[in-house]
């Protein structure tokens, strides 16, 4: 929504893990700019579906006290639904050994093509095998033999078993191809206030232990 009049203050630490509420304002009347959501200049005037309203107040030169707000985006054109989609449908990721394995598998079909058709000639030529479709047979054999076709499920299979024994611990992984990523990783480092932690202390007991100080029991 974007605010037409009043102004309003907002924690957006749900959308973007910042802590520090942020304050908005009306789009100037007697401006000339075109209004984009997505520029710095243009996220001052918006309120962001998924952030909360702390306060809403006006301009000291408006007389009414009300904040008027305009839908401009429902759905999955706000940012809130874009943060869902992202999570539901991740974009594709490009992990460097999924280009090495390319190569790798590219080398191999060239070393396994070499290799059947030296097979099938030293079949041919030195055997004495006369029939072509037997030697056809031992080649592609060779090939398969080298370059095997069952690489790809292999690899698949490993994965769904990696995401498995983790949801096992309590980890939930949407997407398995993600797990070779971060089998390297050994240091979680989180900083953003607002994100895993929140503003505030709860209290929850009293714990009372007695202490010896100068000879005299207290309790603490």
């Amino acid at each position: 929504m974007v605010i037409v009049k009043g102004s309003a203050l907002c924690d957006e630490s749900a959308l973007t893990g910042e802590s520090m509420p942020v304050q908005k304002f009306p789009i100037p009347r007697q401006s000339h700019d075109l209004y984009d959501p997505d520029d710095a200049s243009g996220k001052k005037h918006t309120l962001f579906a998924g952030s909360k309203t702390l306060a809403t107040g006006t301009l000291r030169a408006e007389r009414n006290d009300e904040t008027l707000a305009l839908v401009t985006f429902t759905g999955a054109h706000t940012v809130r639904g874009q943060l869902i989609q992202s999570i539901l449908y991740p974009s594709i990721v490009r992990i460097k050994y999924e280009e090495h394995l390319k190569a790798c598998i590219l080398f191999l079909f060239v070393y396994g093509v070499i290799a059947a058709y030296i097979a099938m000639k030293l079949l041919m030529d030195n055997a004495g095998l006369s029939n072509t479709l037997y030697a056809f047979v031992y080649g592609m054999f060779m090939l398969s033999a080298v370059l095997s076709p069952l690489i790809p499920v292999v690899i698949t299979v490993g994965q769904v078993n990696a995401s498995r024994r983790l949801q096992e611990r309590g980890v939930f992984c949407l997407n398995p191809q993600r797990v070779p990523l971060s089998g390297k990783v050994r240091v979680f480092a989180f900083d953003k206030t607002g994100t895993i932690t929140k503003e505030g202390l709860d209290f929850r007991g009293l714990h009372w232990r007695r202490v010896m100080q100068w000879g005299i029991s207290t309790r603490s």
